[in-house]
Formats: structure tokens, C-alpha cells, sequence
């Protein structure tokens, strides 16, 4: 950090420290008031910060217990996304990581004297950075990275004006978290009654599995969604397959829904692991088969409670029809 008695003496620094703090945070407010979408307040954020802020590089990562959800960086002017290895290191071995984890702001006057700092290029092998948890209530939602190449080149003041971006940043993307988790709601909603009025008529069994597979890929978001019936013995048997997962390089999906299925089907209960949630279908205390949505993506993130009980609802339309 800079001498703080040298800025503390001198009114007319510690007057332009607090008008440029204001001026920040105030446009912040105006940028966050025109957009609910994650991605677009981040960039904002970022975008805002590099007029009044001197750095050679900053970023946002927001994220889940389950990996990252958005993250992206500033350097030269221009915002682009982290590469997804990168952000995977920053989140298990980085400064970021431990500030989302432990929801503390890191301040280092010297990079190089903290392992956490993570020199993946020559510009981050010295200088200073300041990393600040991203909070709203109690919930740590991300991380606020600014990097200086020199050592000891920010200010106490910059820190302050900092925590205000990371405070602005926590309202506007909790807000929008919240819009679009009610929104998501809501659609799920429309859709499954609009599933149940398409399941009160009369349909082929070709038909009908078919179209359970593909409203379960649109109203859970997931890359497939397997129907599994009773056949002989009560073992199971896929119902009319995608046609992705007909050619032989699917065969290593079906077979991990094939698994997914019979654990539910023995274990008479929803189960999640790995991308997979099976939900063994019942209707009169009988077992029709079961239903499996998979998510095939390298982060696979974990299925919400919210979901498993939407899916619970999925499932007695299914087993009744």
C-alpha cells in the first residue's frame, strides 16, 4: 500500500478519494438499474471500474458451491471470458478461491510473497492485488480481483472504493439471481401444466415417451432425459431413445442412465450423483420404471432442492400416464 500519512495530510487527496468513490459507486447504480442479466452487470462493473481505477487487470468470478458460473476479466480495455481450466484453478488453488471459500478481502502488497497468487503469466509474477468477497446477506456469491504489475502501488482508499464496487456488485447480481430463479420457476410451472393437459389425451407409447424425454430436457435444463419402463421381470428397459444416443458413441450415456435407473429402481427413492438425478416412477404403490436426467458438461453442477421436488411433481404425471 502507498504511505497512508502522505494521502491522510493532504485534504484535497483525501477530498478527490471521496469524490471519485462517489462518482464510481453512483454510476454503478445507474448501470445496474438497466439489466437483471449476470454476465451484462459484470461487465459493466468491470467496464465502470477502469475509468476510475488504475490496474492491469481485474476480474469477477461468480460461483456456486458447485463450480463457476460467470467469469470474466479486464485487461487493455477489453472484457472477455476466463478460460474455464483457468477459473477451475483459481477457484481449488487461488487467491479467489480462498476469498469465495472463507469470505475475507486478501490484500497483497507483494504478490510474490503469497503461494495463493497464482503466476499463470508473466504480467502476475510481481506487483500488488486486492481481492474482496462479492456478499449479499450472508451468502458469498463471487470474487473481485484487481492487480497492480508494481508492488505496494494501491491505497487505502483504493481498498474503500473497492468494497463499494463489491457491495454494488452483491445487490445488483443477487437481484438478479433471484430474477431469473423466479422466472425459471415460473416457466418450469406453465410447463408442466402444459404437460399435463397433453398427458390427458390419448397417446401411442412411442409418442408419449418421446415427448416426456424432450419437455424433461427443456424444463430441468439438462443434456437428456431418459425414460426407463418395466418390461419382463421387472427389469428395466429404455423407451424410444433420442437419436443422438441410438449411434454407438452414445452408448456410454445410456449406459450411465441405465445405472442411474436401476439404483433408484432398487433403492425405491430419487437419487443424484455424478450429472445423473433418477427418479424411480410409481403410481397405485406399483413401479412403472424410472426417469433419469443427466448433465453431461465438465462442471457438473449438483440439482437444486427446488428441482428434486419439481421432479417429484414430473414424476407422478409421468407414472399416472
Amino acid at each position: 500500500m502507498l504511505d497512508q500519512a502522505t494521502r491522510t495530510n493532504s485534504p484535497q487527496l483525501t477530498l478527490d478519494d471521496h469524490m471519485r468513490r462517489t462518482a464510481l459507486l453512483t454510476q454503478l447504480a445507474i448501470e445496474f438499474r438497466e439489466t437483471l442479466d449476470a454476465a451484462t452487470i459484470i461487465e459493466q462493473a468491470l467496464r465502470v471500474l477502469g475509468g476510475h481505477l488504475a490496474h492491469d487487470g481485474a476480474s469477477v468470478i461468480v460461483a456456486s458451491p458447485h463450480g463457476a458460473q460467470h467469469a470474466l476479466t479486464m485487461r487493455a480495455g477489453v472484457v472477455q471470458p476466463v478460460e474455464p481450466e483457468l477459473t477451475r484453478a483459481l477457484l481449488e488453488r487461488g487467491l479467489a478461491g480462498w476469498v469465495i471459500r472463507h469470505g475475507s478481502t486478501v490484500a497483497l502488497p507483494d504478490v510474490s510473497r503469497d503461494r495463493r497468487w497464482l503466476q499463470f503469466s508473466e504480467q502476475h509474477q510481481s506487483g500488488c492485488v486486492m481481492v474482496l468477497p462479492i456478499r449479499q446477506a450472508r451468502a458469498t456469491l463471487g470474487a473481485l480481483t484487481v492487480h497492480r504489475s508494481l508492488p505496494h502501488a494501491f491505497s487505502g482508499h483504493d481498498l474503500l472504493l473497492l468494497e463499494g464496487v463489491a457491495a454494488q456488485l452483491g445487490v445488483a447480481l443477487a437481484g438478479a439471481q433471484h430474477y431469473h430463479n423466479e422466472r425459471r420457476r415460473r416457466d418450469q410451472m406453465l410447463a408442466l401444466f402444459a404437460l399435463s393437459q397433453y398427458l390427458a389425451t390419448e397417446r401411442s407409447n412411442a409418442e408419449l415417451a418421446a415427448t416426456i424425454q424432450e419437455r424433461s430436457v427443456a424444463i430441468f435444463d439438462v443434456d437428456y432425459g431418459l425414460l426407463f419402463v418395466r418390461g419382463a421381470g421387472d427389469r428395466l428397459a429404455p423407451a424410444e431413445l433420442p437419436r443422438v444416443l441410438r449411434e454407438p458413441t452414445g452408448a456410454v450415456v445410456l449406459e450411465r442412465g441405465a445405472q442411474a435407473a436401476r439404483r433408484a429402481w432398487v433403492q425405491r427413492q430419487t437419487i443424484t450423483e455424478g450429472g445423473c438425478a433418477a427418479l424411480p416412477l410409481t403410481a397405485h404403490g406399483r413401479r412403472q420404471g424410472a426417469l433419469v436426467l443427466i448433465r453431461t458438461a465438465p462442471d457438473e453442477m449438483a440439482f437444486a432442492v427446488d428441482t428434486l421436488s419439481l421432479l417429484c411433481v414430473f414424476g407422478q404425471l409421468i407414472a399416472g400416464a
